[in-house]
């Protein structure tokens, strides 16, 4: 999500947005839905996967966590 939505400005997004092309754009929760896969990131747990949305299970990406985690 864009910065002035309230998202909190962190180290993790930071270093990320240095080394992968990171978009930020507005999100809904119908886009969470949608979504195959998705992570949370923060400096404490590094790089999380979400395996549920609303009762949606989500592919993990195994290959695309390993590629953030590496970065991380």
């Amino acid at each position: 999500p864009y910065r002035d939505s309230g998202l909190l400005v962190g180290t993790t997004l930071t270093y990320l947005s240095r080394k992968l092309p990171i978009e930020e754009t507005p999100i809904k929760t119908g886009d969470l839905l949608e979504a195959d896969s998705l992570f949370i990131t923060n400096s404490i747990m590094g790089v999380v996967p979400v395996e549920e949305v609303a009762g949606v299970k989500k592919i993990i990406d195994t290959s695309l966590l390993r590629t953030l985690q590496e970065f991380l």
